[in-house]
This record gives C-alpha cells, structure tokens and sequence, in this order.
C-alpha cells in the first residue's frame, strides 16, 4: 500500500510539473469563437493564490459582451436625431489622412471643410450635381439661380469689397450711381470697398 501510495504521488507531482512545463505557443490555434468557449484569465483582484492574482475561466461571450459595453462607449450609435460632439481641434476625416480626404474641422472659432484632392460637390440623389466647389480655383458654380439677400437702402449691412445684394426701395438708380432710397425701385447692389452702388 505505501509503495502504491508513494507511486501515485510521484506519478501527480509529474503530471502538475508536466502541466507547468507547458507554453501557450505549444498550444494548436483556434481559427474562431464559440460563445461557450473558456478564456484564462488572472483576475487581480483575487489574491487568493497569489500576490498577482489568481487564475480563473471566463466564457467567450462574457468577453464579448463586455467589450462591447466599453465600445459602445467610444464609438457614434445608429440614433436618430442623436447629436455628435467633438472637442475642439478634432479632425474627422473622410478617407485616408493625407489621401483622398474630406475633413471636417473647428478650432473653436471657425470651422472648415479641408479638401486634399479633387473638388466638392452638393448634389441631390438621382439628380445630379447642384453645386460645385473648385479647390484649386475657388470658383463656385450653381445648375440653379442664385439668390442674394434683399434690404432696403437704409438696411444694406457693412460690407467688403465685391459683396453683392439687392434693394428694394431705390429711386431712380443708375449704373455704378450712388443709391437713394425711399423710391419703388427692386435693383442690384455692388460694394466698391467705400459704399454701396446700383449695379
């Protein structure tokens, strides 16, 4: 019986140091996760078997889950109408940074569209092309009319050079004159860098 006994002890000291003597890159790959498959863990909180913290099994879909949780934290949920942040100085770029990119951009003040290649296009699906931006030209070219504010001649706001608009009230105006209000007259307005004139 002691010679069995010693045996059987000798036999679980080996399998235990077999065991320990084991690396996980000796271990055959898993190509994908089932639900119920067993991750190892060392949960630090535990110090039951050591100062380190203590071996435990967890399922594949605890893990899941709780990633999930903490991403759900960090990236924009499919919610009508849910407004998005983000802190000043943040570019949110549409392709690769430094690519073909559409980046959207605020410093706190002013904000900006950052086009590295090609132009910018507004368009109504199915129906082509309203409005064009040229990046390297600066040009803006509309399929439609385009519709400028319309004031009085008292009301016309401060302006800079080669601001556009309209009156409603001139009196008898004429080509690049200066304007007098209180009249029937609806006529375009230019800005020459000191006032407003009839254009």
């Amino acid at each position: 019986m002691i010679i069995i006994l010693f045996l059987t002890i000798a036999i679980i000291i080996y399998l235990i140091k077999k065991m320990a003597d084991q690396k996980l890159t000796d271990k055959g790959s898993l190509s994908s996760f089932d639900d119920a498959d067993l991750i190892h863990v060392i949960d630090v909180s535990d110090t039951t078997s050591s100062p380190q913290g203590t071996s435990k099994k967890s399922l594949w879909s605890l893990v899941k889950s709780t990633l999930k949780t903490y991403f759900d934290t960090l990236y924009l949920t499919d919610t009508v109408d849910s407004p998005v942040t983000f802190n000043t100085g943040v570019r949110l770029y549409f392709g690769t940074t430094g690519g073909d990119t559409l980046g959207v951009f605020s410093n706190g003040i002013n904000s900006y569209l950052d086009l590295d290649v090609g132009d910018l296009y507004i368009r109504q699906a199915g129906t082509g092309t309203k409005f064009t931006f040229e990046r390297t030209t600066g040009n803006f070219i509309a399929t439609g009319t385009v519709r400028t504010a319309g004031y009085t001649v008292a009301t016309l706001p401060t302006a800079t050079q080669g601001d556009r608009a309209f009156v409603t009230d001139a009196t008898a105006p004429t080509y690049l004159g200066t304007l007098t209000g209180g009249g029937a007259v609806v006529c375009p307005v230019f800005y020459n860098g000191t006032a407003w004139v009839s254009a």
